[in-house]
Formats: C-alpha cells, structure tokens, sequence
C-alpha cells in the first residue's frame, strides 16, 4: 500500500514561521496556494521562480487560478455526491463530519451540484476519465500516481508526468 508523502506549509510571516503539515496533492488547497503566492512576493525579484518552483506543484504553476478552483470545485462536488462531505476549509486543512452529525445538504451546495451534474453530462468520455483519476489523486491514499494514470490514459510522450499534468490543465480548461 502506497502512503501519501506529507508536505509542511509555512503558514504565518517568515519572521515568526507556523509550520502545518498536510498530504501532498497534485493540486495545493486554494488558501495555501494564495499564502504561498503572497509570500512569493516578499522574496527578491531573482529568486522568485526558484523559490515558487520549490513550494508550488507542476499543476499549481500549469493552471490559471480559475483553472484551479474549477479543479477543486470538481472534486468537492464529487465528494459531496459520494455522500462524503469533505472539503477544504480556509486553512487549508480537510474536514470530515461523521454521520452521527451529518445534516441535509445546505442550500447554497444544491445550485453547485446541479452545475456539477449539467457539466458533467457535456464532458466526453476521456475527460471523465482525467477528472475520476485526478479525483482519486486528491482524496484516496493508494490513487495511481502522475506517471501511473499517463500510462492508463495510454498518454504519449517521454515525460509521462509532464503529459499527465498538461492533460489535467487541458481538462481544467474546459471546466472554465
């Protein structure tokens, strides 16, 4: 069984660091990304696409930000219709409820899913195929890994993980 690797985010100024640990995605949680890039901006002009190499993921630096909250919006929405209500909250940081205090679906969620449902239903197969990996790659710890989904894809190329990447960012395009 495979394990997740865990990532540590600092979190708080660069004087005064506030290290969180969370799993490594293919995709950083919208309010990390957000602190990362603000951070980024404190660095030298030169060292800045080192310092955001090191600290962002290959999707994170591929997407634009609407490209990535669609992302995330996605897997949310998968999560919600699997009946797991698990998101990230402001943190960063996942959340799950248990199903003693599960509650009816809040209102303002209903409107998301039935944009979800209708997107869903006009994506060809393929791409379906990209988000259900890319949806196992945020959420499961044994989810195949960027090289591993290339090769079920049957992705061409000598960078299996650079042609997993590119084909997720050409999907995310099509969810905005």
């Amino acid at each position: 069984m495979r394990h997740r690797r865990v990532v540590h985010d600092n979190i708080a100024t660069p004087g005064a660091p506030v290290w969180r640990a969370r799993y490594a995605t293919p995709l950083t949680p919208r309010a990390v990304r957000l602190e990362l890039v603000r951070q980024a901006m404190e660095v030298s002009e030169a060292e800045r696409p080192s310092w955001i190499e090191a600290r962002l993921t290959p999707l994170d630096r591929a997407l634009t930000d609407e490209e990535a909250n669609a992302l995330e919006q996605f897997v949310n929405c998968e999560q919600w219709l699997a009946g797991n209500p698990r998101g990230s909250d402001y943190a960063g940081d996942r959340v799950q409820s248990s199903r003693v205090d599960m509650q009816h679906l809040p209102d303002e969620w209903r409107e998301e899913i039935r944009q979800h449902v209708e997107c869903k239903t006009s994506l060809h197969s393929r791409d379906l195929q990209v988000l259900t990996t890319f949806v196992q790659q945020m959420t499961s710890d044994d989810a195949p890994s960027d090289a591993e989904a290339a090769i079920s894809l049957g992705l061409q190329g000598s960078d299996r993980r650079a042609a997993w990447v590119e084909c997720v960012a050409w999907v995310a395009r099509r969810l905005v």
